[in-house]
């Protein structure tokens, strides 16, 4: 992607302006922007609010370690601090590396050393860990909520799909084979490494999903824009029907409980496409197999 202004900034608000130009057209696939683009603005903010009307050169370990202060003090929690500071220490190098060279090599160097947030050592807090959600809640609210969204919270919960993965569900990524309906998103988490993401879609999930592909007309399946949206649909319907609140996020957490009393913790990393220490526990051709034998069970 060739840059048209190689000229240096004057100010870090106009920078950061390049930064965020640069995210917005690096983290997309297949001409889709990513979640990523929306992180990085937020990890610049701070830098903004610290320093925005000084001169690109005062970019320093010293400011950097200074906003990681700043997002202390302001009571974040430590993961959420870390991921801040990565994002806005790969921009920051993003801006020294040729052609730019708009921060000094030196400098870079002395951010490098800056260290992490380790647990226990700060007052920042830590968060929980996403904790399973009940089939009880996840009825219930796809029983308040309109049928687009009881269908996606149903297919969600046999599948285990990440929710991102369920919003950008579309029916020409969906084929058949031996019984079972394949969902492979072009679009997904690892797709940037050429993985491939094939999610099998089991009995349970398929009496859901063929009535709602009968009458629904569009490629795209349900109507929310973005996983945030999603989120806040699920909330809004929690608050006006009195449902306890909980995390679209939690449904995968969930899938996981399962698969795993079922089948096993490497079964539960192949159904729910993560990443083994060793080897790459996405599906792959020979898995789909192994996958559908245990959708068949539980999905």
């Amino acid at each position: 992607m060739a840059e048209s202004n190689l000229t240096k900034p004057t100010t870090i608000n106009e920078l950061c302006d390049r930064m965020q130009k640069w995210a917005n057209e690096y983290y997309t696939y297949d001409g889709v922007g990513t979640g990523e683009a929306r992180n990085i603005r937020a990890a610049i903010v701070p830098l903004r609010e610290l320093a925005g009307g000084q001169p690109v050169d005062d970019i320093t370990a010293e400011l950097v370690y200074d906003v990681q202060q700043h997002l202390l003090d302001r009571g974040l929690a430590r993961n959420t601090i870390n991921g801040h500071m990565r994002r806005l220490m790969r921009v920051i190098r993003w801006a020294a590396q040729p052609p730019r060279r708009w921060v000094g090599s030196l400098v870079l160097a002395d951010i490098a050393l800056l260290d992490s947030i380790k647990r226990g050592r700060t007052k920042a807090r830590e968060t929980e860990g996403v904790k399973p959600v009940a089939w009880e809640l996840v009825e219930a609210t796809a029983k308040a909520g309109p049928v687009w969204l009881s269908v996606a919270l149903r297919v969600h919960w046999y599948t285990g799909a990440r929710p991102a993965e369920i919003v950008r569900m579309r029916r020409s990524e969906i084929t058949e084979r031996d019984g079972m309906m394949i969902y492979e998103p072009k679009l997904h988490k690892n797709a940037y490494r050429g993985d491939k993401r094939l999610i099998v879609i089991g009995p349970q999930g398929q009496a859901v999903l063929r009535p709602w592909l009968a009458v629904c007309m569009k490629d795209r399946l349900f109507d929310c824009t973005s996983e945030q949206d999603y989120r806040r649909y699920v909330t809004r319907v929690c608050d006006a029907n009195k449902i306890p609140r909980w995390r679209v996020g939690q449904i995968r957490h969930s899938m996981a409980t399962r698969v795993r009393a079922e089948a096993g913790i490497e079964m539960a990393a192949l159904v729910l496409g993560h990443k083994d220490p060793q080897t790459t526990l996405i599906y792959a051709e020979a898995d789909l197999g192994k996958a559908a034998d245990v959708l068949r069970r539980i999905g």
